[in-house]
């Protein structure tokens, strides 16, 4: 820009610079938007290979806040603590997948108030989520033998922390 502008001139570097922010504003909008819907798409996926009831799907708004819905559409009400554990993990998963940054994932107590479908499901699913996933798992929820034959060719470590006073740990390899 010539340091001596005209009225003109400088009306012009006005209406660019309105034409540019309309352009930039337009143009987040559309990638919020389809970025958003990616993320339904795959977090809708994640969800029907989860759940064991077929009758259900989730639904994400704009705001990124997931419902529990019937097949029509219809708000399914308030999900049990099974079905909010794998709607979160669908969310997760869409995320994930829509994201074009690829990170490990860390999940604390996968498996609270799943019945054994569900962590079965679970089990079978995280290698899908990431390239990397980290299980935090408390006792309890860890079922050797019925676990360990599921994921048993992902695991590519595995650590177990002894509590051995209130403020110390050994840790197992």
């Amino acid at each position: 820009v010539k340091s001596s502008t005209s009225d003109s001139s400088l009306t012009q570097i006005v209406d660019i610079a309105d034409n540019l922010s309309g352009l930039l504003s337009k143009s987040f909008e559309n990638f919020s938007e389809k970025a958003r819907s990616g993320v339904a798409v795959f977090a809708s996926e994640a969800f029907q290979q989860l759940i064991n009831y077929k009758d259900m799907r989730i639904g994400i708004d704009e705001d990124y806040v997931v419902t529990l819905q019937d097949l029509d559409g219809k708000n399914a009400g308030t999900p049990s603590a099974g079905q909010a554990r794998v709607t979160a993990v669908s969310l997760i998963s869409g995320l994930s997948s829509a994201s074009v940054v690829k990170a490990p994932i860390l999940i604390d107590s996968p498996m609270v108030g799943l019945d054994s479908i569900h962590q079965a499901n679970l089990y079978e699913f995280f290698p899908k989520l990431s390239e990397q996933v980290i299980l935090l798992v408390p006792p309890g929820e860890w079922i050797d033998n019925d676990h360990r034959k599921i994921i048993k060719n992902n695991i590519s470590g595995e650590i177990t922390l002894e509590k051995i006073s209130e403020k110390s740990l050994m840790i197992h390899e």
